[in-house]
């Protein structure tokens, strides 16, 4: 790690200039902009382990004050004991708090040690930022949005919606078999079936919904790919305008976009939080029940399902992350269109139903 934040560090102070003449691709800009985002969120965290560090830290040396001096005030009182049962108390105590007070002296030294790896690493991501943000500036100086990279990102769309639609094929055929599965487990589970059948039952019907699920979050997806060719259209359209009209009918999408984006993660999150619960019920179940219980292989199989379910969930929303992303950079290039435009003012009277919006994607999470 020491290395390559080094490597880092020495990069930030020696680059110039990229390989490639300019003018720059847009696509770059985007690229930049994109690693400067996960730059910012490492920035971020690692503020935040250093202040939960930095508390804890202050934590272990109140204990280890106490002990240390709990320790000296049962030297002085065994030192003037009489009773040999009291000296032996005292003396027992003592061991405690020596103990005590080796454990939080440990607790310290482990914490200051990742305190300084934490620092490291922000050092190393303060450099990177500084790099991206040079690199940037100089990406975005004239920047092109060509037929070419339009071209380049809609190919590379089309490949993962020809992935997406494959995918959706095999679970609408597997989909069928577990319907099948689950009318003959409804079949054998009516009352009064044993409780193996019902265990089976649960499983199948966890097994259909987490193909449900599926096949909707795989078609949201696609849907997905839909949204984001278009957004590419629109910011295609309207790079580099110097049409106040332009550039707010741009913004007025994007503002469309996103909180359709916004409104199915939402959505997805909370189906997370459920499923989260539903999994976590079913592994105290699964270790509440013997080893060689007849109900395990089918508790099990429902499990497996609920984490299947879960996955689809958690692919779903990073798909939607990544648009997020893609409607933030979006909304970058809006501003810096709209700081070119003559008569800033006039625009900014025109922009004034977007602004809003706007300066809300810097929280949008």
């Amino acid at each position: 790690a020491r290395a390559r934040q080094a490597e880092v560090a020495a990069e930030a102070q020696t680059w110039t200039r990229f390989s490639e003449p300019r003018p720059y691709s847009i696509l770059l800009s985007d690229r930049l902009r994109e690693q400067l985002q996960a730059a910012r969120l490492k920035t971020a965290s690692d503020e935040a382990a250093l202040s939960l560090l930095d508390g804890l830290m202050e934590e272990n040396r109140g204990i280890l004050g106490q002990a240390e001096e709990k320790t000296r005030w049962l030297n002085e009182q065994i030192e003037g004991a009489k009773d040999p049962l009291a000296a032996a108390r005292l003396s027992w105590e003592r061991e405690t708090e020596r103990l005590r007070s080796q454990t939080a002296a440990a607790g310290l030294a482990i914490l200051d040690s990742e305190r300084q790896i934490r620092l490291e690493e922000q050092a190393g991501n303060n450099a990177r930022l500084g790099l991206l943000r040079r690199q940037l500036a100089i990406a975005e100086a004239g920047a092109v949005f060509t037929q070419a990279d339009l071209d380049q990102v809609s190919a590379r769309i089309e490949r993962e919606r020809a992935g997406l639609e494959r995918e959706l094929a095999e679970a609408q055929g597997r989909r069928e078999a577990a319907l099948r599965a689950l009318e003959s487990a409804r079949a054998e589970g009516r009352p009064p079936a044993p409780p193996r059948s019902q265990e089976v039952l649960s499983a199948r019907e966890a097994q259909l919904a987490a193909l449900d699920t599926a096949i909707r979050c795989l078609r949201l997806m696609l849907e997905g790919g839909n949204i984001e060719r278009a957004m590419w259209e629109v910011r295609f359209a309207s790079h580099d305008s110097r049409s106040v009209e332009t550039l707010r009918e741009s913004a007025r999408r994007l503002e469309t976009f996103t909180r359709r984006i916004k409104l199915w993660r939402d959505q997805a999150r909370q189906e997370m939080a459920a499923s989260a619960g539903q999994i976590r019920l079913q592994e105290t179940r699964l270790d509440e029940l013997a080893a060689g219980s007849d109900l395990r292989a089918s508790a099990e199989e429902r499990l497996t399902a609920l984490r299947d379910r879960d996955q689809g969930l958690v692919r779903f929303v990073r798909s939607l992350e990544r648009l997020q992303g893609l409607t933030e950079r979006w909304a970058e290039s809006l501003r810096a269109s709209e700081a070119r435009l003559p008569f800033l003012g006039r625009a900014r009277n025109l922009f004034a139903d977007t602004r809003s919006f706007l300066d809300g994607l810097w929280t949008f999470e």
